[in-house]
């Protein structure tokens, strides 16, 4: 008789992403800050978890090109215009100037 799958990975059906007692905690950002913690299902075990790990690193480096345009309009006392991409996927674009918080 082959062995049980573990429910982590079995609910609501063969492969899925469990019930509520295996939900994970997690820290993207590596901040510490419970605030900034996302909580989820376990990852089923085809790719999700693959997605979420790509999803986590485009944000990342979406919110560190932001951050420059804000360190470029700072510094030049004027407005920054930046492109935001990341992976070859274009992002649109934002305009930043040196009065915004």
């Amino acid at each position: 008789m082959p062995k049980a799958a573990s429910p982590c990975h079995n609910l609501p059906t063969t492969d899925g992403g469990g019930d509520a007692s295996t939900l994970v905690s997690r820290d993207p950002g590596h901040l510490g800050n419970p605030r900034f913690f996302i909580q989820r299902a376990t990852p089923h075990l085809f790719a999700l978890g693959a997605i979420q790990k790509i999803a986590e690193e485009i944000t990342e480096s979406l919110q560190l090109q932001f951050a420059s345009a804000k360190v470029g309009a700072c510094a030049s006392g004027g407005v920054v215009r930046k492109d935001l991409s990341e992976k070859g996927i274009s992002f649109g674009f934002v305009v930043v100037s040196s009065d915004t918080k």
